[in-house]
């Protein structure tokens, strides 16, 4: 079904692409692109049912127990005999008792195994996890932060704004140095030659070499959607991005980063600005044109 849907849109992205000669219109073939991919996504991807979570902890033993302790409880409740009722109650309290001590083992043995999981090779995969999966853990609160020495903000806005300027500061042009100023020069610098296109190795290579495990940004389209439509549209992405290479734009839409916000540790305080940490989820498209340019410069270099 996802093949079926994206074939018969194909022809009509790449005259799209052929013909886009302007930045504008470059911006409404992306958004063709991406809608393109969400909906094939949508009618060939059963959805997952959502408002059950099954946590980790959990286990065949627990609902046993849990089961056992329920049919004391009922057991004890329901006797009349008042001699028969104590002694009911006397088991139904040490079944309550067992059950919660082995559900407090379970938790905590889960989550030592959920720290004893991270390397350095597969930190940053964890994070994610955490960072997408809010019911895991509480929300950090984030209104009434402190920004500086017994100054708190005032309102969420606020709170929002100076995060957002503390992890991503401006770079006005005022306080460049020598060095910068020649660097932004020759970043301006109008070069007569095109570059070369990009080739259908480069785009292969780049696309077969996607981890699984990334998360996707504001548009939903992850790494794995985009093996599957470069599979069953090749020409598609070849043709996409070399479009941005020739008309020397890298569309904004995939500039537009979800922000997660992520306590760096417990020992400071979670309501103190430098506790805090800005990870950028951006769209996996973008993503893949900027490892492009990469690859490219590097090769040179």
């Amino acid at each position: 079904m996802f093949y079926s849907q994206c074939s018969k849109a194909e022809n009509a992205i790449l005259d799209s692409l052929n013909n886009c000669m302007q930045p504008d219109s470059l911006k409404l073939c992306v958004q063709d692109v991406q809608e393109l991919i969400t909906s094939a996504a949508k009618k060939s991807i059963p959805l997952k049912k959502s408002g059950y979570h099954k946590v980790p902890w959990w286990s065949v033993e627990l609902f046993c127990m849990r089961k056992q302790l329920n049919a004391a409880r009922r057991r004890y409740q329901r006797t009349k005999n008042s001699v028969l009722k104590e002694v009911y109650r006397e088991i139904y309290f040490q079944i309550r008792i067992k059950y919660k001590f082995k559900l407090y083992e379970s938790k905590m043995n889960s989550w030592k195994s959920f720290l004893a999981d991270i390397t350095v090779q597969n930190v940053w995969k964890k994070i994610y996890t955490y960072g997408m999966k809010t019911n895991f853990t509480k929300r950090l609160e984030i209104s009434g932060i402190e920004v500086s020495s017994s100054n708190f903000t005032s309102s969420f806005e606020d709170t929002i704004d100076d995060v957002l300027r503390k992890s991503f500061p401006c770079d006005p042009n005022s306080h460049d140095n020598s060095q910068h100023r020649v660097l932004r020069s020759e970043a301006e610098f109008v070069y007569e030659s095109d570059d070369v296109p990009f080739s259908r190795t480069e785009i292969d290579c780049v696309i077969d070499n996607l981890s699984l495990n990334k998360s996707p940004g504001s548009d939903r389209i992850n790494n794995e959607l985009i093996k599957k439509f470069h599979n069953c549209s090749p020409s598609v992405l070849l043709t996409l991005f070399n479009t941005c290479l020739n008309l020397g734009v890298f569309p904004k839409i995939w500039k537009r980063a979800k922000i997660v916000l992520h306590p760096k540790s417990s020992e400071l305080s979670r309501t103190h600005i430098e506790n805090i940490r800005c990870i950028s989820l951006l769209p996996c498209l973008g993503k893949r044109l900027e490892k492009l340019c990469i690859t490219r410069l590097n090769h040179y270099i």
